[in-house]
């Protein structure tokens, strides 16, 4: 009798080709900005087999241009110098695989109106990374350290800009 491995967020991952490996060449995670009222900007970490660590052309996007109206929110990576017909702020940072035991870090930054309620929110996470994979969202700010995969998100009130880092690292 096989017996399908547990996930450490709970529900089981809905099964897709190459999910289960050790170390998946593949995979992404977004994450949602949300102010109060309905404000959106997102990001989007992950890595691909072709990917580095650099500035991809194919996997690297900079930020859309903001809406006149709402609340401002803008989530971004800060990448100086990765292309220089380009600004400085994406929303994509894709990067190479990486090794067991190797841990690799995304620092992004999320800026508002100051005292805006924001919300930043992963809610698929589970559903679209590896099973062998821990996911830590770190408050720069706070130092507040949140476990992705237990929890799908996370608030605060925003003093302008603050810088946030996802740390993965397998655990197999």
């Amino acid at each position: 009798m096989l017996i399908p491995p547990t996930h450490p967020g709970g529900r089981p991952p809905i099964d897709r080709p190459g999910r289960d490996e050790i170390l998946p060449t593949a995979w992404y995670l977004n994450i949602d900005a949300v102010t109060e009222d309905g404000s959106v900007s997102n990001v989007r970490l992950g890595v691909e087999s072709d990917a580095n660590d650099d500035y991809d052309n194919l996997y690297d996007f900079p930020v859309p241009l903001a809406p006149p109206e709402g609340i401002h929110v803008s989530s971004f990576f800060h990448r100086e110098g990765w292309n220089r017909h380009l600004e400085n702020e994406y929303a994509r940072d894709i990067r190479a695989p990486f090794d067991a035991d190797e841990t690799k870090e995304w620092t992004f930054t999320v800026e508002a109106d100051q005292g805006a309620n924001i919300t930043l929110s992963w809610a698929t996470l589970e559903f679209t990374v590896p099973y062998h994979y821990e996911f830590y969202l770190v408050d720069q700010t706070t130092q507040a350290e949140i476990n992705m995969l237990t929890d799908v998100s996370y608030a605060f009130e925003s003093d302008g800009t603050r810088n946030f880092v996802v740390r993965t690292h397998t655990y197999h």
